[in-house]
């Protein structure tokens, strides 16, 4: 009987308790857009997303830093839609030393830069609380120091186990436990 099966995580957990991609870039997650009012005082309506969302993923799922698209910072490396808004998982690659990039890089990674945003082409539609994005042509979400709607931020993938200095001991036992799980499942088959 087999006891254990090959997993294959798709980052590692660094000293500081940060997911690292395997290329060393970093991983971060949160929300891109939500349905609240925006500093602009624009919402995006349920269903926004729907049409633009499979297209973007599938075709070119850039991150860009602040709108720029000339500013490629990383991809996208997943994103759905939920009851809050849209949640997004990224890498932002390392950059060369020296850089503007690495810079933001630098930035995103000690947190001093932590927005999201969504661009594109926006279609509104006038409602009774104002205009509201109904439809969009989703182009590249970008990693902004200020992002228009002040709750899209997100947070380097790691950190969400719920600290500041997360037990990585603790950590590694628990993923060597779901590992397990799933070489006994696997041995079941």
């Amino acid at each position: 009987m087999k006891t254990s099966a090959p997993f294959t995580w798709d980052f590692t957990l660094d000293a500081e308790g940060k997911a690292v991609a395997t290329d060393g870039g970093l991983i971060i997650e949160g929300y891109a857009a939500n349905m609240d009012v925006d500093r602009q005082d624009e919402a995006f309506l349920p269903g926004s997303f729907e049409k633009a969302l499979d297209r973007y993923l599938t075709t070119n799922p850039v991150l860009c830093y602040a709108h720029k698209l000339d500013r490629a910072m990383g991809q996208v490396l997943s994103a759905k839609m939920d009851g809050k808004g849209l949640w997004v998982r990224a890498r932002v690659d390392e950059a060369e030393p020296g850089t503007e990039a690495a810079d933001v890089y630098r930035k995103v990674e000690s947190g001093t830069i932590r927005g999201f945003s969504a661009g594109g082409v926006f279609h509104r539609k006038m409602t009774p609380d104002g205009p509201r994005i109904h439809e969009c042509d989703l182009r590249e979400i970008s990693i902004a120091p200020v992002p228009v709607n002040p709750d899209t931020l997100y947070r380097i993938a790691g950190k969400a186990f719920g600290e500041d200095d997360p037990d990585l001991d603790a950590i590694a036992a628990e993923l060597d436990a779901v590992s397990a799980t799933f070489g006994r499942a696997l041995a079941a088959l």
